[in-house]
């Protein structure tokens, strides 16, 4: 009789829950009647939570069913919006 591998059936390993809070934050200034500029500042993952990935699934590893990594890093953006508007019609 020849060996064979165990087998698992999908989905019988759970990683942890994650979560995620974005915020951003804007302000318009008026330079003139016709021109506005919109500065824009957006972060994700706002409060820094490290949101663990699976754990490692292949059973010769020594690190089997460890969770050694975690997700992405808080990233942030900042944007300068400039907007002119026509002049209204006599």
């Amino acid at each position: 009789m020849g060996r064979s591998t165990p087998r698992l059936e999908r989905d019988k390993f759970y990683g942890p829950g994650s979560w995620n809070f974005n915020s951003a934050l804007y302000m318009d200034f008026r330079v003139t009647e016709r021109i506005k500029v919109t500065f824009r500042w957006e972060q994700y993952d706002t409060l820094y939570h490290a949101n663990r990935n699976g754990p490692n699934t292949t059973p010769t590893s020594a690190s089997f069913g460890k969770m050694t990594a975690k997700g992405d890093n808080r990233d942030q953006q900042l944007a300068l919006r400039l907007s002119f508007y026509a002049r209204p019609s006599d």
